[in-house]
């Protein structure tokens, strides 16, 4: 199974936001690094209270799928 195809069905199959701690797990990204790149814009969040959600589509995007 191709690393991207498993990463794309488990982002299919998380909804429309995921946490960093998600997207960190699936991308092979340390949390570090998700943090800044939500804080930098290179990839879409928002707060939800003090929780940030990282929208899929922009989770999907940045890793190409």
């Amino acid at each position: 199974m191709d690393k991207l195809d498993a990463s794309d069905r488990e982002l299919k199959d998380m909804g429309e936001l995921i946490t960093p701690a998600e997207f960190a797990e699936i991308s092979k990204l340390s949390l570090t690094t998700v943090y800044k790149l939500v804080r930098d814009g290179e990839v879409r969040g928002r707060h939800i209270g003090r929780a940030i959600r990282i929208n899929r589509d922009s989770a999907r995007e940045y890793l190409g799928l």
